[in-house]
Order: C-alpha cells, then sequence, then structure tokens
C-alpha cells in the first residue's frame, strides 16, 4: 500500500493526469473503500480528478464521497441532478425533498460556523460594536445582492394530481438555496373547478411577463369532447 500511495504522489507531482487516473482507479481496485477514500482525502488533485471522473461514470460513489466530507450543499446539489432521471413524479418529489433536507443541513452548518467565528473574535453581534460576521455572510450578502438587483419571476401553476406537492417542493428547495426567485402562483383546474377565461388570461399575461412557467399537469375532464380547446392544450 505505501508503494502505491508513492506512486500516486509520484503521479501528481508529473503534472500527468491521465497517469493520475491510472493510479487512483489502481488504488480503487487495490484498497478497501474506507482506506481508498482516506487516501483521497489527503490528496486533494486525486480527489478532485476522481470526483470528476465519478460525476460520469459513478454517481452512487459521488454521493459516498459527499457523505463522508459532510459536504451538505453538493449532495443538495446532488438530489437535484438525480430528481432529473426520475420517471415518476413521486420519485421527484422525493429527490427534491432529499434535497431540500440537504440545503436545510448546509444552512444550519454555515450558520454555526458563522456564530463560532463570532465568539472567537468577540462579536457578540451588536453593529454598533463592531456587528457580527452574520451580517456579513455570503448568504446574507447573497439575498441583499438580490434585493439590489431584482428578482426572478416565474409563473407557476400547481396543476392537478401531485403537481401541488412537487410544486411546494421545488418552492422550498429554491428557498433553502436563497435562489433569487418569486414565483407567481395561479391555480387553474378543470375537474376541480377552480377554472375561467379570466383565470386563463392572468396565466397567459404572467407567462408573457415572465418568459418562464412551471406547469403541472392540468386533467381534462373525462366527459371533454372538444379539440384544442381544453385549459391544458390552450396553454401549451
Amino acid at each position: 500500500m505505501k508503494r502505491s500511495k508513492l506512486a500516486l504522489g509520484k503521479a501528481i507531482e508529473s503534472g500527468d493526469t491521465d497517469l493520475v487516473y491510472t493510479v487512483v482507479l489502481h488504488l480503487k481496485n487495490e484498497l478497501n473503500r474506507g482506506t481508498f477514500f482516506m487516501t483521497l482525502q489527503n490528496q486533494p488533485v486525486a480527489l478532485s480528478l476522481y470526483r470528476q471522473f465519478c460525476r460520469h461514470q459513478e454517481r452512487d460513489t459521488l454521493k459516498d464521497l459527499y457523505n463522508q466530507d459532510d459536504n451538505h450543499q453538493e449532495l443538495g446539489n446532488f438530489h437535484v441532478h438525480s430528481s432529473y432521471s426520475e420517471k415518476r413524479i413521486e420519485g421527484r418529489v422525493a429527490a427534491l425533498q432529499n434535497a431540500l433536507d440537504e440545503f436545510n443541513k448546509a444552512r444550519n452548518d454555515f450558520a454555526a460556523k458563522v456564530r463560532g467565528w463570532d465568539r472567537t473574535l468577540g462579536w457578540d453581534g451588536d453593529p454598533g460594536v463592531g456587528g457580527s460576521l452574520a451580517l456579513t455572510s455570503p448568504v446574507s450578502l447573497q439575498s441583499q445582492n438580490a434585493k439590489a438587483e431584482g428578482t426572478f419571476q416565474v409563473t407557476m401553476l400547481p396543476g392537478d394530481g401531485v403537481g401541488p406537492e412537487l410544486m411546494h417542493a421545488v418552492k422550498e428547495v429554491f428557498k433553502a438555496a436563497n435562489v433569487p426567485v418569486v414565483f407567481d402562483e395561479h391555480h387553474l383546474s378543470e375537474v376541480q373547478n377552480t377554472a375561467s377565461e379570466e383565470k386563463l388570461d392572468r396565466v397567459v399575461d404572467s407567462m408573457k411577463e415572465s418568459k418562464v412557467a412551471l406547469i403541472g399537469k392540468i386533467h381534462t375532464p373525462m366527459e371533454y369532447k372538444g379539440d384544442l380547446a381544453s385549459y391544458d392544450m390552450r396553454l401549451r
């Protein structure tokens, strides 16, 4: 094992990424999983290259790496990306809920670090005495910049079925990630008798203004006989 680690160090020193990849994959087959991960932790260059490999070849291993590092921000991104490949709505909702949980953990971890820095620096959070890092943290600055630069409006139609639950998960994920988006939400459903020409016009006006819309499935009543005149078809 010492020879393998030495080979990895020499490969990194050479600057040859192909050689580094070769040694890393050799270590992956030679060492047990825990030892392999610990070896990579001591070699940031090799770890970065292996993560790139996992993004394309071994997504589940990438998740394990983030779990080992307690990297909740990247775990949240992982679950958001995973939701794209889910074919069933229920699977997408579950993936987005997992992402929300990880983003909340990341936010709580960052807040705890800020409080620790405050205590270390002797700041009590009083702006008149010197303030707190919490007042100028990246999260706070991002929110301030969003207010200064404006937010993006997105038209949202939850629709029927699991649509409302899915849209709720989307809003929670965006909120946890501090995305500067304002959802202009409209409820339009023919099966729940919440549809009208006036509401449809408001939705269309909102879509023209937003240029972006998230639309859940708007079910057409079973007794409907028209051609391209249901609300779902007209919105398309």
